[in-house]
């Protein structure tokens, strides 16, 4: 039985009663995604994203394993979204292009769409309209293949980037006159009732609410009035948001652009990853891949100088008892209905509705199996992370808490060669927490110090330019008088923790 990342896939899509060939229309062959289904294929980040998304469902919080090629490629990719979320054009302009061969584990559609969107974008700030009209058309074309794009109801089915694209095409549209405020008003209505009808993931949710606001204020004003009282939707904290870019009525487009959010998923390479987990349980290379490959081979593998097939990652994954595909979530669980509650229950937390938030736990624990120490591991942090905030518990018994979780994959969290996983990493920042309250700086430097050194297992790749500021902050921090320097210090520290387990 297949319990890889394609069971969740098949999971939503039955509960959900859409055929493989509508789901998989534009992105991939239906016979493909029947192999990404049962097992024998591994789907790639950007169609994983894209299959969710029309499913109704966010990817945030996810890991992704790639090989050199391929992280080099979301790089390039989470570069040029930051580009736009800053409104840097310029830079965005000279970095439309991605200068090399798109890897063989990329989807060569979803590639082209998106660097259609960033040519429609370019040359809608630039004032060329007839160029974005044309790109958008095009970026759109590349997923969404029914016949008639003006169709009433063309947006059934659609994924939030293929919903952004065509809020954007009703935008061309509206500029060139080819489309009156009625027919936008009808086209709103529909797309809010099919959301509301057709989506339970809060976090798409509130990314699809967020983008419909902008999209209705520019199309035909009145942001939001058609979604007051959604189920899962947070108006304020929109309009929050709304208003950190739509200041000026001559920069609404603009602020729209900039407002829109790709999933937050989490980058792992494939080669570094192993070569932690095989330290970590004290193998050497040899004995490592005795009797899957030559030790020259894997050593390639290893340094990243050679990609890794399915077949021997399959069988090292094996040997190493990893029990997920290219795809690592906070639990082992395939089951759709858990990663929603998991998504409810974070909402929920947020909103500091913490009776729900205890149910939703209790729903958790019914439907994975406790005996596998990541699943526990995660409930039992989130248990205590309420109880604290209830006052249940005080900081010395949150600490105390902490570690008797951490002791459930690990004895000791200093001596761990592998990389620590977002639960474990948030054990710590609530440890940090809670020693900063206590105003124990030790312990806080301690945990720092433990944090970053996990980082700087993984190659200088992995340090885009905002997280190696950090680390040399800290580093350049320890060396200087702490007593001097302690606040900043500290303040530095917890920032880095935060960002180590919320963005890639």
């Amino acid at each position: 039985m297949n319990t890889g990342i394609g069971q969740l896939i098949k999971n939503v899509r039955i509960d959900k009663n859409v055929a493989q060939k509508r789901l998989s229309r534009g992105i991939c062959a239906a016979s493909v995604l029947a192999k990404y289904e049962a097992g024998i294929r591994e789907m790639d980040g950007l169609t994983f994203i894209a299959l969710m998304n029309r499913l109704g469902l966010s990817a945030d919080g996810f890991e992704f394993m790639v090989d050199l090629e391929e992280y080099d490629y979301y790089r390039w990719r989470c570069e040029t979204l930051t580009y736009i979320i800053n409104g840097e054009w310029s830079e965005l302009d000279s970095h439309r292009h991605y200068n090399r061969i798109v890897p063989k584990g990329i989807s060569s559609i979803l590639h082209s769409q998106y660097e259609l969107y960033i040519e429609a974008i370019i040359s809608l700030i630039n004032g060329r309209i007839s160029r974005f009209c044309e790109c958008i058309v095009r970026s759109l074309r590349c997923t969404y293949t029914v016949r008639d794009i003006d169709s009433l109801k063309a947006y059934i089915g659609m994924g939030r980037f293929e919903l952004h694209l065509y809020m954007l095409y009703l935008y061309s549209k509206k500029e060139r006159e080819l489309i009156d405020k009625k027919e936008i008003e009808s086209i709103l209505a529909g797309i809010y009732n099919y959301v509301h009808d057709n989506i339970r993931d809060v976090n798409e949710l509130q990314k699809i609410y967020s983008e419909l606001i902008m999209a209705e204020d520019i199309l035909v004003g009145n942001p939001g009035c058609r979604t007051g009282g959604r189920e899962g939707y947070n108006y304020r904290k929109l309009l929050t948001r709304y208003n950190e870019y739509g200041i000026l009525p001559d920069m609404q487009i603009e602020a729209w652009i900039r407002s829109w959010r790709e999933d937050r998923y989490h980058i792992c390479l494939i080669n570094e990853y192993l070569r932690a987990e095989r330290a970590d349980k004290g193998l050497s290379q040899n004995q490592f891949v005795r009797g899957i490959c030559e030790s020259e081979t894997y050593s390639r593998i290893e340094s990243g100088g050679r990609r890794i097939s399915s077949g021997n990652y399959g069988r090292l994954k094996e040997r190493l008892g990893i029990e997920y595909g290219n795809y690592r979530h906070y639990i082992i669980n395939y089951d759709s209905r858990v990663h929603m509650l998991m998504k409810h229950l974070e909402y929920e937390m947020t909103e500091h509705e913490y009776m729900r938030a205890e149910q939703l736990i209790r729903m958790i624990i019914e439907s994975i199996d406790t005996d596998k120490p990541v699943n526990r591991q995660y409930v039992d942090l989130v248990s205590a992370i309420i109880r604290k905030r209830q006052e249940y518990i005080d900081e010395e018994q949150m600490i105390e808490e902490c570690k008797n979780i951490l002791y459930i994959t690990t004895n000791d969290i200093s001596r761990v060669k592998r990389f620590l996983t977002r639960t474990e990493l948030e054990l710590l920042y609530q440890m940090a927490e809670s020693y900063n309250e206590l105003n124990n700086n030790d312990e806080v430097i301690k945990i720092i110090k433990i944090v970053v050194q996990n980082r700087q297992k993984k190659s200088s790749i992995y340090d885009e330019s905002i997280r190696r500021q950090m680390i040399e902050k800290i580093i350049q921090g320890d060396k200087k008088t702490e007593d001097e320097n302690i606040e900043e210090y500290i303040d530095t520290g917890m920032k880095f923790i935060r960002a180590e387990i919320d963005v890639f």
